[in-house]
């Protein structure tokens, strides 16, 4: 606040609001530059676990229906391919 009346004294109000402003914009900017990087981070690792979830949930669903092949082709009565 001294360094404001300073700067109003030695050159203008005029200057020193302008000054004023720079700085109050200046430090509002980097607090928002924060939040946007910490939002990031945390929304990328959101993505990377639930990316995580579908790949594991893709290999089991992969697992069970080459079971569920598997089960058929060792059973033609379950598939009605039996001859007759």
């Amino acid at each position: 606040m001294e360094t404001l009346l300073f700067i109003a004294k030695m050159y203008s109000p005029a200057v020193a609001l302008i000054t004023f402003l720079l700085w109050r914009d200046y430090k509002r900017d980097k607090e928002q530059a924060k939040i946007n990087a910490d939002l990031q981070l945390f929304v990328r690792t959101k993505l990377v676990e639930l990316i995580e979830d579908c790949v594991e949930s893709a290999k089991k669903s992969t697992a069970v229906q080459k079971n569920l092949f598997d089960t058929l082709q060792l059973r033609p009565c379950i598939r009605n391919d039996v001859g007759g």
